[in-house]
């Protein structure tokens, strides 16, 4: 195959990881999947899967088209593997083959071992030309969340801290003082649209009050999950409220009581946590403090990324900053605060 198709494929599939993108906050364990139909190089449909339990993004692209007797000369493409399975919606590739769809680019296999290779098998025996692989690395990087979840039977993990120039976190007496800059504290809330839940610890949740929703940037408010094993926060504190749905996680109790899931957890199991949480669809988790929690998380080398914000300003004395890994990792400006993030 020469360079100028390949190129072309890539644009394509390039346009597939940006639609995908899109569902970022929407899917929770489900994969971020975008789709694009071409007919003699133009794009005459596209899709994404929006949202969990919805269609996926093959159908959605198929679905799209106008003319649909151009499908059997168009290509498809997508950045995942379609899926040959029943599950909250039908397989994929059935929906494909029907179409009259006769040649297939995929990015990257599915990781779930229901469909991995099986998907691909299915077009192939149907009589559909597949190729796999196109931007293979970009589509792992997109759906490092899903590969986590099937690959560890856990959420994506995501540490996320702020501190001092001199390297502390916060000040000794605790107080609502902002470390970083307003730029950075709306980076902040849009990531927090993008994950399923965000869990802070018991002293934080006391002391500082959180509200621990969207609010400097339009999106979803994430789930929130604070750990109180004796269950001893009051229930006037903001994680309490309509805003959003909490999980408190305890040593004794397990009750639904309006948006307030009480789950029961021993306090030793990670994995059986962990595991409890992804069944209730949180496929990724932002940690944002405090200093015990985010310690304990670091010493167990239970994340995949880390985000450290460092600020310009000056402490003198406080609670020290983690002890940063020896990772890969990337630097941003945002202008006097260094955003720096770590991947496993």
């Amino acid at each position: 195959m020469d360079s100028i198709i390949v190129d072309r494929d890539e644009a394509y599939m390039r346009r597939c990881l940006h639609l995908a993108g899109l569902g970022l906050g929407s899917t929770h364990t489900n994969p971020l999947v975008g789709s694009v139909i071409v007919y003699n190089d133009s794009i005459i449909g596209e899709g994404r899967h929006e949202k969990y339990g919805e269609f996926h993004a093959e159908r959605n692209a198929i679905n799209s088209v106008e003319n649909k007797d151009l499908l059997p000369n168009s290509t498809l493409y997508v950045n995942l593997e379609p899926c040959n399975h029943y599950g909250k919606t039908p397989p994929c590739s059935d929906f494909i083959i029907n179409s009259g769809i006769r040649q297939v680019v995929v990015g990257m296999l599915d990781c779930n071992p229901i469909v991995s290779g099986c998907g691909i098998e299915k077009l192939i025996s149907a009589g559909i030309l597949v190729k796999v692989g196109v931007l293979k690395q970009n589509c792992e990087v997109l759906n490092r969340r899903f590969i986590i979840n099937q690959k560890k039977n856990r959420p994506y993990i995501i540490l996320k801290w702020a501190s001092s120039s001199d390297g502390y976190i916060a000040p000794v007496e605790p107080s609502h003082y902002w470390l970083t800059n307003a730029t950075s504290r709306q980076w902040v809330h849009k990531w927090r649209t993008e994950e399923d839940a965000i869990w802070v610890g018991y002293q934080t949740a006391r002391l500082d009050n959180p509200l621990l929703t969207v609010r400097d940037v339009a999106g979803r408010n994430p789930t929130r999950i604070v750990y109180d094993p004796k269950l001893e926060l009051e229930s006037s504190l903001s994680i309490y409220n309509n805003d959003a749905n909490t999980i408190v996680i305890n040593n004794s109790k397990e009750e639904i009581v309006n948006n307030i899931r009480y789950l029961n957890w021993d306090g030793e199991d990670y994995m059986q946590l962990f595991s409890r949480l992804l069944q209730l669809n949180i496929g990724s988790i932002i940690i944002e403090g405090g200093a015990k929690t985010l310690y304990n998380f670091i010493a167990r080398s239970f994340y995949d990324e880390i985000r450290h914000i460092k600020t310009k300003g000056l402490l003198y004395n406080g609670l020290p900053s983690p002890q940063l890994p020896q990772l890969i990792h990337t630097t941003v400006q945002v202008i006097d605060d260094t955003l720096t993030i770590y991947n496993k």
